[in-house]
């Protein structure tokens, strides 16, 4: 029988160390190479150096892996993050031996260039590799889905449609004689799982209609006992998409669900985080802001700011500050209404601004005096807010903390221009407050960048 510890040898530490051993093979080959062409002024490093780079390079994988299963994305972004956090890591190093050895570290300075090219790639490859050969321990996990109804269906398309590389599923186990239809699964029994410690499954995920009363307890638990992982499919959906599911979501699941949290020392770090960051993009962008209030009164007539009532924390209404984007009195005919695609209410310089979200600069005194957080829900307006919360009982809970300058359903989400993209955004805005923390309020910080660099979902 296969036992909690074996079983999570094999699922957790069996591909760290494997990925560990294929990176120091790359750098001995490196090494071997990178001596041969200096061969006058270097000679191959020692195994020890060798091991030395290769664990921080390897941590460095596996903690990209394990953050975008947490917060989703695809293997293009994991390898894109592998390749920018292992070139940062590895320059650093090399420039640092570098400075400090002269030209005795040439050749450290050289292998670790190299390496943060070469072990990113070398890694996929080696998954790629462990994915098509099905290598015990080190291929995609093998999921089986308990239920038969739309929610289980649902759910093995999207694993089947996004998350090939990381799980493979087996098969479901049947609710109450019903069959699920259109996914082309094979039924499965629990006496299938009687056998030897082989035939276990590394997760099971419940995906039922109706738990109370049809939910086998005895069998789950016997499951969990011999090492496999149980998991509902609001937990995995949440884990694997980055979002809070609320269609088929219960109030139960949040009260009972890992998250949620909050403490003094969190909110003392946050805020200070907010102020100290504030005061130093409100100094660094003044003459990118100066430029763009004189572009403003060029372009059209009007105040250069606008300012709107917003709902912020605990609902309490505030003041936004943005550079006036639109024509003067845009919403005088219309009332408050979405921005569209190509709305002829945008200025020229309008435009512009939002692309490049320059119109959103401003809001760093809204930061400063305490309205707004850097990263955090974006703040509605009164009269959506209204509407909305009637329209999910989840709506309210993304007062429970400060709106943000950006957030996680910014990076995550193109660009809300309806109620129903707002009840979208909702489940990304939950997702954040559920898992918030400094780690990834600099993630999507680093998000924020590239979508402000490419102009991605702006309008």
């Amino acid at each position: 029988m296969l036992s909690v510890r074996d079983h999570g040898l094999r699922t957790a530490v069996v591909p760290l160390m494997s990925e560990g051993l294929l990176t120091l093979i790359v750098l001995s080959v490196l090494s071997v190479m990178t001596a041969n062409l200096w061969a006058e002024i270097a000679s191959p490093l020692p195994i020890l150096e060798l091991v030395a780079i290769a664990i921080p390079l390897t941590i460095c994988l596996e903690i990209v892996r394990r953050t975008r299963r947490r917060l989703g994305g695809g293997v293009k972004q994991e390898i894109a993050l592998a390749g920018l956090m292992t070139f940062v890591l590895a320059n650093l190093a090399g420039i640092s031996y570098l400075a400090v050895h002269g030209s005795s570290g040439l050749l450290f300075a050289a292998l670790m260039v190299e390496s943060s090219i070469a072990v990113p790639v070398a890694a996929f490859a080696w998954r790629w590799v462990a994915l098509q050969c099905r290598l015990p321990g080190l291929c995609a996990e093998r999921v089986v889905l308990l239920g038969a109804g739309a929610e289980a269906r649902d759910l093995y398309e999207f694993i089947d449609s996004h998350l090939d590389l990381d799980y493979r599923v087996l098969g479901f186990i049947p609710e109450n004689g019903r069959r699920l239809e259109g996914a082309g699964l094979p039924e499965l029994s629990w006496d299938v799982f009687a056998g030897p410690s082989g035939s276990l499954p590394d997760r099971v995920v419940v995906a039922l209609e109706e738990k109370r009363g049809r939910l086998p307890f005895e069998k789950l638990v016997e499951l969990r006992l011999r090492g496999v992982k149980i998991e509902e499919a609001t937990s995995f959906l949440e884990r694997t998409t980055g979002r809070i599911r609320v269609g088929t979501l219960l109030p139960s699941w949040l009260i009972f669900s890992d998250g949620f949290r909050t403490s003094a020392r969190r909110e003392v770090f946050k805020r200070t985080f907010d102020v100290v960051c504030a005061a130093v993009l409100l100094v660094l962008a003044f003459p990118l802001m100066a430029l763009a209030s004189a572009l403003i009164k060029l372009d059209s007539t009007g105040a250069i700011f606008y300012r709107q009532r917003r709902v912020g924390r605990d609902g309490k209404m505030f003041t936004i500050l943005k550079f006036r984007s639109m024509i003067e009195n845009a919403e005088k005919d219309t009332g408050p209404a979405y921005a569209a695609a190509r709305d002829p209410r945008i200025t020229r310089v309008g435009r512009m601004m939002r692309k490049l979200r320059i119109d959103e600069l401003p809001q760093i005194v809204n930061v400063l005096r305490g309205d707004m957080s850097f990263v955090g829900p974006r703040p509605e307006r009164p009269f959506f807010d209204v509407d909305l919360r009637t329209r999910s009982y989840f709506y309210a809970l993304r007062t429970m903390v400060r709106p943000g300058l950006t957030g996680w359903a910014q990076v995550e989400y193109r660009y809300g221009a309806s109620e129903e993209d707002a009840l979208e955004k909702l489940e990304y805005d939950l997702f954040y407050i559920k898992n918030c923390s400094f780690l990834l309020d600099m993630w999507i910080i680093l998000k924020t960048i590239k979508v402000v660099l490419f102009a991605n979902g702006a309008r």
